[in-house]
């Protein structure tokens, strides 16, 4: 018998054409159509053996979509003959299982060829899809369910085993609706479900069923359309009871949510890593602690989270974990957040073995101790800076006691010497006087009146101990800076002049930026005493003066030197003080400027620079006084900061 094949094509020519060489190559042509509707009614009616099916087709359907429903309801092969070669076009045609794809203009031999392949391929799934069915049948049938439900859901057959299951006859369920057995809870998603199956969109679903005795079973149903004269007439499902499998699955998750739990407690980070370096675990704690949420790392690569760590340290941690089989400590581990910033890490590395001792990961425990560490640093230098202050404290005592002794000689022979210049000056007077009483003395006596080696001296001796004043009144203010500078044994909070405070700084830090910078103070006057530490004041300022020295150094030696300024200025509101204090450096990059007030963070070649200046202080301004640091800064033009404190802290 000749095989039938069925046109579907918009163009009357082209369906002449194809009628020609079909009937030409030995086959019989079915009918032909236009619309994709057309060719989907005429196969309900009809089994063609293959369609020639057009893509760009009238009607609603186009080739593609009718092809799709075709093979579905009636499985019937379709080969696609279009002049459409765009990828979608292709991707969509593939994906119905089409038997062949011929590109306009094709030969005959080509068309010929495509038919016999496309009839051979069906004949030979046909039969592999039949033996599937049967033996599959067979097999998932042994301890499951079978039932039938039409349309409306009303079962109409089920295997004698589901008495086992279920402890209901099957002349207890044949003839009701399948929902009368459905645990409430699921009723409505099953209903939907078996809504869309029945409208061709059959798939496995797993619910609950209730028992004649009021237990309840999980089972899973997996089924296909019955079909009748092309019309969907009900479903044939295999159920099986899962109920050992569920109530296993619920132990696990509740294990699984109790450890959870636990790692949410934690304050710690803890982080589960698999044997192929795959993260497994990654508590809230990790979230928070490295800037990475859990959905965006589990399951990935350690080295792929975003995180920048320091390796080598990790690798040698687990390498020593492995040989010793026990946790590994590991301090000041640096890690780069996903954001960006910087931390400093205290780790523990501990392997992960199952029952028969293999090792299948490792538990990475962690804390971040950077503002620990930069408390301890901050915490070193205010020691320092206070053996420093109590040493400096001694040495303005010793120096203090002989500079007074200088001081007050200096004042008396600037006030013996004056009196001498009246002497003297009055000397030049008799002695002048005396030269017209005594002519044959005149010559000797206007020469001793008129020594310039005397008036040489009378007129330098007064410039030089003005100079020397002016270099004791130097040395006492550095005394008397360092002497407040230090405030050794200081740590209560006290009321202090905040403008003479910065010049103790501005003093001590002098060495600083006196090769490179010009030092302008604009002080308000009217500024009212701060409560305040003023050792660790003096330290949060001298950091920025100092960075402010650095910057303009920097920003020198780029332009040949040149000097810049460092301004220092104050100025006062309701119950807050400020210390603005600017430079002409360079400027902070935008890229850095979120980062400037991290610990550890620094631009400063190696030696120059820790990180901490500015972090600690932020710290000391925030933090221990209450109050705010901000800052603007313009490439190449400069920065400036802003510190706001309050005058008297808040209570509570």
């Amino acid at each position: 018998m000749k095989p039938s094949i069925l046109i579907v094509e918009d163009s009357s020519l082209e369906v002449m054409y194809l009628r020609e060489l079909l009937t030409g190559l030995g086959y019989t042509v079915a009918g032909s159509f236009d619309s994709g509707e057309g060719a989907v009614e005429f196969c309900g009616k009809n089994r063609p053996d293959l369609i020639l099916m057009d893509i760009m087709l009238k009607g609603r359907l186009d080739g593609v979509e009718a092809g799709k429903i075709i093979n579905e309801r009636y499985h019937i092969p379709v080969i696609y003959v279009t002049a459409l070669t765009d990828g979608k076009v292709m991707e969509r045609a593939r994906i119905t299982h089409a038997y062949g794809y011929l590109i306009k203009p094709f030969q005959e031999r080509e068309l010929h060829n495509t038919i016999e392949m496309a009839l051979y391929n069906h004949a030979v799934t046909r039969k592999l899809l039949e033996s599937e069915e049967r033996y599959r049948t067979l097999v998932e049938n042994i301890n499951d369910v079978i039932f039938t439900v039409d349309k409306k859901g009303i079962m109409t057959y089920i295997s004698p085993v589901s008495e086992r299951m279920t402890g209901h006859k099957p002349e207890e369920i044949i003839g009701k609706s399948f929902v009368s057995f459905i645990h409430p809870e699921d009723l409505s998603r099953i209903t939907k479900g078996f809504m869309e199956s029945i409208a061709g969109r059959p798939a496995s679903r797993e619910f609950r069923i209730l028992a004649a005795d009021g237990r309840v079973v999980y089972v899973r149903t997996s089924g296909r359309l019955n079909y009748d004269d092309g019309m969907v007439s009900g479903l044939t499902s295999v159920m099986t009871d899962i109920t050992d499998r569920k109530l296993a699955e619920e132990e696990l998750s509740k294990a699984h949510n109790h450890i959870r739990y636990l790692l949410s407690s934690i304050h710690s980070i803890v982080i589960g890593v698999s044997t192929e370096d795959t993260i497994t675990h990654w508590n809230p704690a990790a979230e928070k602690i490295l800037g990475c949420e859990y959905a965006n790392v589990i399951g990935r690569k350690v080295s792929e989270t975003g995180i920048g760590w320091e390796w080598d340290v990790i690798f040698e941690g687990i390498a020593e974990s492995i040989a010793s089989d026990a946790p590994v400590h590991l301090d000041n581990v640096g890690i780069t957040r996903c954001d960006g910033k910087e931390r400093l890490l205290e780790m523990m590395v501990s392997p992960m073995k199952d029952d028969s001792g293999a090792l299948y990961g490792f538990i990475l425990w962690g804390r971040d101790i950077t503002e620990k560490r930069m408390m301890e640093r901050e915490l070193a230098q205010a020691r320092r800076l206070e053996s420093i202050g109590q040493l400096a404290a001694g040495v303005a005592h010793e120096i203090n006691t002989p500079m007074q002794y200088i001081y007050d000689n200096i004042n008396y022979i600037k006030d013996e010497f004056e009196g001498f210049t009246a002497y003297f000056s009055d000397l030049q007077r008799l002695l002048t006087a005396a030269s017209a009483a005594a002519p044959q003395m005149k010559e000797e006596l206007l020469t001793a009146a008129n020594n310039e080696r005397v008036l040489d001296n009378i007129r330098e001796i007064p410039r030089a101990i003005a100079d020397s004043l002016h270099g004791a009144e130097h040395v006492t203010r550095i005394v008397r800076s360092m002497r407040e500078f230090s405030h050794p044994g200081t740590t209560e909070k006290v009321s202090a002049d905040i403008n003479r405070l910065l010049e103790s700084v501005i003093t001590i830090s002098r060495n600083e930026w006196k090769y490179t910078a010009e030092m302008v103070t604009d002080f308000d006057p009217e500024l009212p005493a701060v409560v305040c530490n003023p050792g660790e004041l003096n330290q949060a300022i001298l950091n920025i003066i100092i960075n402010a020295a650095h910057a303009i150094e920097d920003r020198g030696k780029t332009e040949g030197g040149k000097r810049g300024t460092i301004t220092v200025s104050t100025k006062h509101g309701e119950n807050i003080v400020e210390i603005i204090i600017g430079d002409t450096g360079p400027g902070i990059p935008p890229g850095i400027q979120d980062r400037i007030f991290d610990p550890f963070f620094t631009t400063k070649e190696a030696g120059r620079g820790t990180g901490q200046g500015l972090a600690i202080a932020h710290n000391i301004i925030t933090k221990k006084h209450g109050g705010g640091i901000s800052f603007r800064s313009t490439q190449g033009e400069g920065t400036t900061f802003s510190i706001k404190i309050p005058v008297s802290p808040a209570e509570g």
